[in-house]
């Protein structure tokens, strides 16, 4: 079956940014402002409240929308991406892509071994 499936990386990427699953990037932007997390949290539930209401996606609010809940989004609040929020983690268990790459090569060496049925004369 998986050697079968087509993955349609366009269709995923635009699906991506059109949910609210950027908005703890966006709290964790405010906290990097100088909010502390409890107001970033709050503005930034508030934020994805009123985009929910409006039927649009973080990405397309204006920056005055943006800072009807906060005074300290700029510009750079565009900057926040899924490519972004991916390369953020990047720490053990992380969906960086450096870490994913990790996981992978290990996740390919334990099936390697796992595989191999035979004894330890021979070769891994």
């Amino acid at each position: 079956m998986l050697q079968s499936i087509k993955i349609k990386t366009d269709k995923m990427a635009a699906a991506a940014q059109l949910g609210y699953m950027l908005a703890t990037d966006v709290a964790d932007y405010l906290v990097q402002k100088g909010l502390s997390f409890r107001a970033a949290h709050e503005a930034t539930g508030k934020l994805v409240a009123y985009a929910v209401k409006q039927g649009k996606p973080l990405k397309d609010l204006t920056l005055t929308e943006y800072r009807q809940f906060s005074p300290k989004f700029g510009k750079d609040v565009y900057t926040i991406t899924v490519a972004s929020s991916v390369t953020a983690r990047d720490n053990t268990g992380g969906t960086a892509y450096k870490q994913v790459a990790k996981q992978i090569t290990a996740a390919r060496k334990k099936l390697k071994e796992s595989m191999c049925d035979c004894d330890d004369e021979h070769e891994h």
